[in-house]
C-alpha cells in the first residue's frame, strides 16, 4: 500500500440545503461525495479534474490509464446486484471487475490523503471496514474513522 498526500487545487463547494448531491466546482453541476471525491483524485494525480458518465463497474474504471477505482468513506462497492450477502457480493465483484488498482481517498481541509491498494490489500481493508446493508442489497464501506486511518497508515509505512 502506498500514501500520497496533496494539496487539493480545484475549488468547490457545498451546497448544505441539497441533499444527495450537495458540492459544486460551478453551481450547475452537482456532485455527491464519492463523485467529488473522484474528481479531486484525478485532479491530485495529473489528469483531467472532471467526472466521467458513470459506467458499470465492470465495463469502465474512474481512472481508465491506471486501472483504478476511487473510494472514499460510506461509498458503495458497487451500485449492480451481485448476491445477498457480505461475501456473495465481495465474490462476484473481484470476479469481475476489471480494476487493479483502488484508492480510497480521505479529504481534510485542502489536503486529500490517498491510500493506493493493489485487489489482496482492498480486499482486506473492505472485510475489515466493510459491511452489508441489507436495504440496498449492497456492500458499503464504514464512515471515515481513527481506527480505519490507523489502520492505513500501519500499512502504508510497509
Amino acid at each position: 500500500m502506498k500514501r500520497i498526500q496533496k494539496h487539493v487545487t480545484i475549488n468547490y463547494k457545498m451546497d448544505t440545503a441539497r441533499h444527495g448531491a450537495p458540492y459544486t466546482m460551478d453551481n450547475i453541476h452537482y456532485f455527491n461525495h464519492g463523485e467529488l471525491m473522484e474528481i479531486i483524485v484525478k485532479a491530485c494525480l495529473g489528469y483531467d479534474a472532471i467526472k466521467e458518465s458513470n459506467g458499470r463497474y465492470d465495463e469502465i474504471d474512474d481512472i481508465a490509464d491506471i486501472h483504478a477505482s476511487v473510494k472514499s468513506n460510506r461509498a458503495t462497492l458497487t451500485s449492480v446486484q451481485l448476491g445477498t450477502s457480505f461475501d456473495e457480493i465481495v465474490n462476484a465483484y473481484f470476479k469481475t471487475a476489471p480494476t487493479k488498482t483502488w484508492i480510497y481517498a480521505i479529504l481534510d481541509d485542502d489536503v486529500c490523503t490517498m491510500y493506493i491498494m493493489n485487489q489482496s490489500e482492498f480486499k482486506a481493508f473492505l472485510y475489515r471496514f466493510g459491511y452489508y446493508c441489507k436495504y440496498r442489497n449492497v456492500v458499503r464501506l464504514k464512515t471515515d474513522s481513527k481506527k480505519m486511518r490507523l489502520y492505513l497508515n500501519i500499512r502504508a509505512r510497509c
